[in-house]
């Protein structure tokens, strides 16, 4: 194989992960700053009280059946973006990526308290997504050796 075929075969996978990576965030804006979940709110609710949310909608949803459908959601709403950060870093990176991930989730509440989306602003929500986020960068990095540095540099076969 030619060095302008790995180029080229780098550049592809670059375009690729930067187009996943639009389509993602278009996703996340549609989802997090249009539209309302609670209709009939004029002022945005906001809850600084750790946990406190995660153990109401659990209450509430085991009476409803519909708890993993809601924790799940916010459990997995930043996985798209571990899996850029594990195709992005050749090494473990853990704690930086823990810290990306928890600024990106605090940005969406900031953004939905500035925007007054008729959404409820949550540190719960920062918990969660930040957590879910990084857990499935631990588990990709560990888990699928092949994606590491998948997008930065041209592959090397790794170890058994």
């Amino acid at each position: 194989m030619g060095a302008s075929s790995t180029t080229l075969g780098l550049l592809l996978r670059r375009a690729a992960l930067v187009l996943a990576l639009v389509i993602y965030v278009a996703m996340l804006w549609q989802f997090t700053f249009t539209g309302t979940l609670h209709p009939g709110h004029t002022e945005p609710e906001v809850n600084v009280v750790p946990f406190h949310s995660i153990i109401a909608t659990i209450e509430s949803l085991l009476r409803m059946g519909g708890v993993l459908y809601v924790l799940g959601g916010n459990v997995l709403m930043l996985a798209p973006l571990a899996v850029v950060a594990v195709a992005l870093l050749r090494r473990s990176r853990p704690w930086l990526v823990l810290l990306l991930l928890m600024a990106v989730t605090a940005a969406i509440e900031t953004g939905q308290f500035l925007a007054n989306a008729g959404r409820v602003v949550d540190v719960d929500d920062v918990i969660l997504n930040a957590l879910g986020g990084w857990g499935v960068y631990l588990v990709l990095h560990r888990v699928v050796p092949q994606l590491r540095g998948w997008a930065r540099t041209t592959p090397r076969p790794v170890p058994r």
